[in-house]
């Protein structure tokens, strides 16, 4: 089925897998995060040429390239799309179609072919016919009927409906020409096709005796009507003014306008894919893609944008994955949202580093130190402060111990006690004749860095953290963050990731320095986290993967993940970052180091970013946002465990019995459509739950509020 300006019937893929929860008493409603958010994950960009029509069939998409003819790309993994073949057998290749495992193409200089997709990338000849549809501007298939249609002149256009039961020898049953101004843009519904005209009107011919089909009417929607699609009984229509216009088409021959409205951006073209509207502009100087949520259709609701240059839509069979097609195939991949619990506005400035120790979150911030309780996530309090007033811009810092914290403040190293955080007493301190720019504490040394004609690091001795003393050599490093594992520590620097052996704490020694492009900087200390045998460093134009696997010869990748990332952390094998322009981003990374985005925010700004178990801390401005990720993430799935489960498993729930909320885990061996139903002990269904779609690894946890007590659960 085309999946541009044509048929959108609603699209109901039978589950892999379902799972029943039995009530031996009382109700249960359950919610599961829905896929809400779009991400980019790949480009495959063309040699030459633009795509004007595209279609998915299974691992590979099919593109009318035009004077390029037939281009195959192979999109098994939409990060990294590959091209998988090309023809140029079929001249300048206009549109094409999927019907079942063939696909019809249109050229206007060798007319209409039918392809068999057995083989996906070398597709063969199962029809050609030179002299048929050279002038076709659109091919739609709907219930076992191909409708082409022809613009013949200004004011004319032809259809003709082909009977496709059998799609490799499909049968001509009708050609019919009508009158048309200025032929814009069809969809098909039911057997009554919707044409868009220049004229600001859309006609409407009544296809249901498929030997005949009939004009009937022609109604007035919008100044120069554009784009067309249909989703269930809905028409969308995109035009000048008013911009946008539902239609309901209850009554499929007589629809009625309910709906129109200049909010709605996008001219040039329109695809729905379940509760989502994607439109488009294709401007000579910028294009952009526009998504709306159209749960209710007559009051679409603005999600995202995008810059990118459609001609067409297609959508994955599983219908996770959207992509678009011009001057490139563009790949967007569904994912879920963090669960915003709670957020701090704060009187002070930027947060430079977040960090938890014991039961004590503490904020390092342009003006000063706040010091927090975490108990409540969702709700931090405040229990004590370090003012900058009296000690100075606190832009990094590290634990002595639980009773003693080291800052670099301006030109001096500070040493506080905090054993009671409302009353913060600093104990020590150690003047530089240069400005310090970082911290990090190992022991009893701390290793200090700062501007001397130069990025520097010394080693201060705070065996006695009232009188610190500078100890050992000075050292050239690139200013940073550490991060200690065993006797060996990771700097990442401004341009550089060191690797350095610490057995003698006073003069480290230096094993590998890995050049990493200078345009990662950031400004914050977050700068960089460690997942498995990789470090993450983030910067202005995404984040940088090393592989350090071998410390003496780590292999480094630029700009891994596209983005603007102001602070990174991890948390297990999630990473988690904060992107300037689009807010907190999760990602699971493989085993082999590739990342798979599962959620992001749309929170947004400048900050730092603090992944703690499944809970993530974002600075943003002057706010300290908290999410629960805890949906995001597979519990339990260490980095380097790739063992998958075996079979579908549905596990015990917990606790059992329950009064107020339970959970159950369920595994899955391969990606799997899941299907969740609910029955009372009468064998009434209570519930459903929408058709939720599981990545590769494997376990969820459903939660369940129930309306009466107690509720046991038996699981089949």
């Amino acid at each position: 089925m085309k999946l541009c300006r044509t048929s959108r019937m609603p699209y109901h893929p039978m589950p892999l897998l379902s799972i029943v929860v039995l009530l031996i008493a009382g109700s249960v409603s359950i919610a599961l995060a829905q896929y809400d958010t779009l991400v980019p994950t790949g480009r495959f960009t063309m040699n030459w040429g633009t795509t004007r029509n595209m279609i998915v069939h299974g691992n590979y998409c099919y593109l009318a390239t035009g004077s390029t003819g037939l281009q195959i790309v192979n999109i098994q993994n939409p990060t990294a799309m590959r091209p998988a073949g090309e023809s140029y057998a079929y001249g300048y290749v206009e549109n094409i179609a999927k019907v079942g495992n063939y696909a019809y193409i249109t050229s206007s200089d060798s007319g209409f072919h039918i392809l068999d997709l057995q083989n996906p990338i070398s597709p063969g000849v199962v029809l050609s016919d030179h002299n048929r549809f050279q002038f076709a501007r659109e091919i739609l298939e709907e219930n076992g009927y191909v409708y082409c249609i022809e613009y013949e002149g200004y004011d004319s256009l032809q259809l003709t409906v082909l009977g496709v039961s059998i799609p490799s020898s499909p049968q001509t049953i009708s050609t019919t020409r009508y009158q048309a101004t200025e032929f814009r843009g069809v969809a098909v519904y039911n057997q009554f096709l919707y044409l868009t005209n220049g004229d600001s009107t859309i006609s409407i011919i009544d296809a249901r005796q498929p030997t005949a089909p009939v004009l009937t009417i022609r109604m007035r929607v919008a100044s120069w009507t554009s784009s067309i699609t249909v989703a269930e009984n809905f028409a969308y229509v995109m035009g000048y003014e008013p911009r946008f216009s539902v239609l309901s088409l209850t009554n499929p021959a007589s629809p009625t306008i309910i709906a129109q409205s200049d909010s709605v951006l996008g001219y040039a073209n329109l695809a729905v894919f379940g509760n989502r509207l994607y439109s488009c502009d294709n401007g000579e100087e910028e294009s952009f893609l526009y998504i709306y949520d159209i749960t209710n259709p007559t009051q679409p609701q603005f999600l995202q944008q995008f810059e990118d240059y459609v001609f067409d839509y297609a959508v994955t069979s599983d219908n996770s994955v959207v992509f678009t097609c011009g001057g490139n195939v563009n790949a967007y991949a569904n994912t879920n949202q963090p669960q915003l619990i709670g957020s701090s506005r704060s009187q002070h400035s930027l947060v430079e580093q977040i960090k938890i120790r014991g039961d004590r979150m503490y904020l390092g911030e342009w003006y000063g130190m706040s010091i927090l309780s975490p108990a409540n996530p969702g709700t931090l309090v405040q229990i004590g402060r370090i003012d900058s007033i009296t000690n100075g811009q606190v832009y990094h810092f590290d634990f002595l111990s639980d009773q003693f914290i080291v800052t670099a403040c301006d030109t001096t190293m500070k040493v506080y006690n905090i054993s009671d955080p409302a009353h913060a007493s600093l104990i020590g301190s150690l003047h530089f004749p240069y400005f310090l720019a970082g911290v990090s504490v190992r022991g009893n040394y701390a290793y200090v860095f700062g501007w001397n004609d130069g990025s520097v690091m010394r080693v201060v001795d705070l065996t006695n953290p009232t009188m610190p003393i500078l100890v050992g050599n000075t050292f050239t490093y690139d200013w940073g963050s550490m991060v200690f594992e065993g006797n060996f520590v990771y700097l990442r620097g401004h341009s550089q990731l060191y690797i350095l052996d610490m057995s003698n704490p006073v003069n480290p020694v230096l094993i590998s320095s890995t050049e990493i492009s200078p345009q990662q900087y950031c400004t914050t200390n977050d700068n960089w986290a460690k997942v498995g045998n990789y470090v993450f460093a983030a910067g202005q134009q995404g984040l940088s993967r090393t592989n350090v696997t071998n410390m003496t010869s780590p292999q480094y990748t630029s700009d891994a993940i596209p983005g603007n990332f102001t602070g990174v952390s991890s948390s297990g094998n999630y990473l988690f970052g904060n992107d300037y322009f689009v807010g907190l981003r999760v990602f699971r990374i493989q085993p082999n180091g590739t990342a798979v985005e599962v959620g992001r925010s749309r929170t947004w700004g400048a900050g730092s970013v603090l992944a703690q178990d499944q809970i993530a801390y974002v600075s943003t401005y002057n706010h300290l946002l908290t999410f629960d990720c805890s949906h995001l993430m597979d519990v339990g799935d260490p980095i380097g465990n790739t063992a998958l489960p075996q079979s579908i498993t549905l596990h015990d729930p917990y606790p059992n019995p329950f009064n107020a909320e339970v959970s159950i885990r369920f595994d899955v061996p391969s990606n799997s459509m899941i299907a969740i139903d609910v029955f009372d002990a009468l064998g009434r269904q209570v519930n459903e739950l929408p058709t939720v779609y599981t990545y590769q690894v494997l376990t969820r946890l459903l939660g369940m509020e129930i309306d009466s007590l107690p509720v046991y659960i038996l699981l089949s």
